[in-house]
């Protein structure tokens, strides 16, 4: 009999703990954000969460060409995160692997690679995304294998 009942009370906490992570744990399909070139002039990475066209603006500027144009952002649906990293003579690129929320805290997993040549000319290597804002989040964190860095929202 305590054997039974030690199997119930350990399947159900094994089943309440899996719920509560599925609650607590959602994944996030960042928007797209292209065609804008960054301002922000830094010697180390630089972390922005921007609110309003009025900061996005600040800090982007429209990188129109015959061929391209910027992506629209509307600030009352969503705000933009982005990251900038220093100058570089090499090419640099930074690619969002997850996005998920837990808790109050929106986490922005990303890597960054670095090309082995060597090139004549500085970049400016960055990434900027959208978020919808009607999530239930007060915080983003932006976690890369060597550091993280929490904003609040």
């Amino acid at each position: 009999m305590k054997k039974s009942i030690l199997i119930i009370a350990i399947l159900i906490a094994s089943i309440s703990c899996k719920t509560g992570k599925f609650q607590q744990e959602s994944s996030i399909r960042p928007g797209k954000v292209e065609h804008y070139f960054t301002s922000v002039e830094s010697d180390k990475p630089e972390f922005l969460v921007l609110k309003s066209q009025e900061d996005f603006g600040k800090n982007f500027h429209p990188a129109k060409t015959m061929t391209n144009s910027p992506t629209v952002i509307d600030f009352s649906k969503s705000f933009v995160g982005a990251i900038v990293l220093p100058a570089s003579e090499y090419e640099i690129n930074i690619k969002l692997d997850t996005a998920y929320i837990t808790g109050k805290t929106l986490h922005i997993r990303y890597d960054v690679s670095k090309g082995e040549e060597q090139r004549a000319f500085l970049s400016k290597p960055q990434i900027a995304f959208t978020i919808d804002s009607s999530l239930a989040a007060d915080s983003v964190s932006f976690e890369c294998k060597e550091s993280s860095v929490t904003l609040p929202l």
